[in-house]
This record gives structure tokens, sequence and C-alpha cells, in this order.
């Protein structure tokens, strides 16, 4: 008895490649997404986001 199964990848759809810097802008999106905000610093009325907010933080921490 002779077993025949697909393999998965050849039905997986196939995409263009990215062009330049789209994968970095993913990734960074990505991560934006994934950060969490953080209650136990005082930013006053403005939020914070990204880099700034990441110095931010730091800059409190090692100071307190």
């Amino acid at each position: 008895m002779e077993c025949y199964y697909q393999y998965s990848n050849s039905l997986k759809e196939k995409r263009p490649p990215l062009k330049r810097g789209q994968l970095k802008w993913q990734i960074a999106k990505t991560l934006s997404n994934l950060m969490v905000p953080g209650g136990d610093v005082d930013q006053g009325d403005k939020p914070i986001a990204g880099p700034e907010r990441l110095v931010n933080r730091m800059t409190s921490i090692m100071t307190a």
C-alpha cells in the first residue's frame, strides 16, 4: 500500500518580493504594535511614542 501526500509549500500563495525598506518598515510597525503603554511615567497631556518614549523612560529609571 502506497501513501501519497501533498507538500504544504506547493499550495502556498506566492507573493512578489518586498521593495527596498519595506521589510524594516513592517518590522518597526509590528514592534510598535507590540509595545504596551506604561502608566508609571508622567508624560503630561501629550502621549509620546517610539524611541523618544524609550529615552524618557530610561532617563526616569536612571535618575530614580
